[in-house]
């Protein structure tokens, strides 16, 4: 879904030159407006795991599997039967 937001000529100008807009709606929930650029950017520095390998990747995961205030909680088990992972391996290969 496409929201259409009206924004000012001043507005406009902040959202431009710093690629966000920091808002509230009208119940007074914070809201981040970004250009599509900006969002592009923060995406890229979040997923870009190019600088690690499979293996450091898999390791730095590794104890979150097992930790029952984690992912390894017993209520979690629902998102490995989703993404059909192997819960007698834990999703390790």
């Amino acid at each position: 879904m496409v929201a259409k937001v009206a924004l000012d000529e001043q507005l406009l100008k902040k959202l431009q030159q710093a690629g966000e807009l920091r808002v509230e709606n009208m119940d007074g929930v914070p809201i981040v407006l970004m250009t599509v650029d900006a969002r592009n950017q923060l995406q890229q520095a979040v997923y870009d795991d190019s600088d690690l390998t499979e293996e450091e990747m898999l390791r730095m995961g590794a104890d979150q599997l097992n930790d029952p205030a984690d992912w390894g909680a017993p209520e979690m088990d629902i998102y490995d039967t989703m993404e059909g992972i192997d819960l007698k391996s834990n999703g390790s290969a």
